[in-house]
């Protein structure tokens, strides 16, 4: 492979792969560079492993900033095989939790909230199989 002058190539001996590092400036090297200073005194501020926030009974609520969409992979029911469904992220006390129940991924993508919205999502009702979810924003 062909290295152009902004790249690098990392060859892991023990593993015998390549990454592929790619740098856009030399201001780019020297902010990294910087940042990678001083790790050892840091503390870490957030848990960036998602956990799966699953509404329990209807009236439950939880509040924080959202994170946006993304998606997982969920067993499905019938057949077993994983599928990718979206899913919606947001952040409380320094974790990043995700749902990706129907109702409330829909109602985020209708509402279309920019990163960094502060709410609180109640589940609000069960119809079958499927919970309804509440978003309301905190002011």
């Amino acid at each position: 492979m062909k290295q152009s002058k902004n790249e690098e190539m990392i060859q892991d001996q023990n593993l015998n792969s390549t990454t592929e590092i790619s740098v856009q400036s030399t201001d780019d090297i020297a902010a990294l560079l910087e940042a990678s200073t001083g790790l050892e005194k840091k503390k870490p501020s957030l848990s960036l492993t998602q956990k799966y926030f699953e509404f329990a009974k209807v009236g439950e609520k939880t509040r924080g900033i959202f994170f946006g969409l993304t998606t997982i992979n969920v067993k499905d029911k019938e057949s077993e095989d994983l599928r990718e469904i979206k899913a919606v992220q947001w952040i409380s006390d320094k974790q990043v939790y995700i749902n990706g129940g129907a109702n409330l991924v829909s109602q985020v993508e209708k509402l279309n909230l920019p990163k960094g919205t502060a709410i609180e999502v109640e589940f609000t009702e069960k119809s079958g199989n499927v919970k309804i979810y509440s978003i309301s924003l905190l002011a």
